[in-house]
């Protein structure tokens, strides 16, 4: 009977190291969030810049990958999350911890298939004539919502960008907004040929934002020092250039 409540008490007495170890934050893990997938985006500029980052600042952490709408969400009221990749905007800038850029601007255009060689747009106007898969809350979306595109007359919205891929190959929507070297990923993903798919209009020029990534303001204080000190080295020799990519011949009116 002794002997069994001496192992009880020696259990219970490592618990509570542990629990105090815990609370203490000596293991604090980032949670690094985004819905730019590992396999298959992993060579890009802004996904190795970020996750680079991250690594060079020695923090444990977690990679999570979800939709962009989900991240930001839980990124707004919760600490030790890092996010990439994220636009800083006023209206976003005080929630946050900024490291910017960590990607070159790029633009967005709506994309069309090759196949339908008489579907043109001449201004993001006519564009209210059609359906358009854009991101849900994502910034394109944002953007042409202030334009006076609707989710009842033109956006049919998804939570990842692939759906949006999917759904235009198979004709539910005339139009996709996103970016050349997201739409390209994706394609090479699902094994698209890029003849299939013709860039038709600019929708966004990225040149007036910054593609960065960012922590919850909240975060602990020795995860945004080591970040911000990281991310202070890093710069000096930050690979922002896309001009090693293969260049892709899109089609185009």
């Amino acid at each position: 009977m002794t002997y069994l409540f001496m192992i009880v008490r020696c259990l219970i007495i490592g618990l509570s190291l542990t629990l105090c170890h815990y609370a203490n934050g000596a293991e604090t893990v980032l949670s690094v969030s985004t819905e730019m997938d590992s396999k298959t985006q992993q060579s890009t500029v802004m996904y190795k810049n970020a996750i680079s980052l991250v690594q060079q600042s020695n923090i444990p952490y977690i990679l999570n990958t979800a939709p962009w709408n989900r991240i930001y969400k839980k990124a707004l009221t919760t600490p030790n999350i890092f996010v990439f990749p994220i636009i800083k905007t006023d209206e976003r800038a005080s929630s946050f911890h900024w490291f910017c850029p960590i990607s070159p601007p790029e633009q967005i255009y709506f994309f069309k298939l090759s196949s339908r060689d008489k579907l043109h747009l001449d201004s993001l106007q006519q564009a209210k004539k059609y359906v358009i898969g854009a991101l849900n809350d994502g910034m394109v979306t944002s953007h042409l919502k202030s334009r006076g595109f609707s989710e009842q007359n033109q956006l049919d919205l998804a939570v990842y960008e692939a759906t949006n891929l999917q759904k235009l190959l198979h004709g539910r929507v005339d139009f996709i907004a996103m970016s050349q070297s997201h739409l390209v990923s994706l394609m090479l993903q699902k094994t698209v040929p890029l003849s299939m798919i013709s860039k038709e209009l600019v929708v966004l020029d990225y040149g007036q934002y910054t593609v960065c990534a960012a922590i919850n303001k909240n975060s602990d204080a020795k995860i945004i020092t080591a970040l911000q000190q990281s991310f202070k080295v890093m710069k000096k020799t930050l690979p922002m250039s896309t001009h090693h990519q293969q260049p892709i011949q899109w089609c185009s009116h």
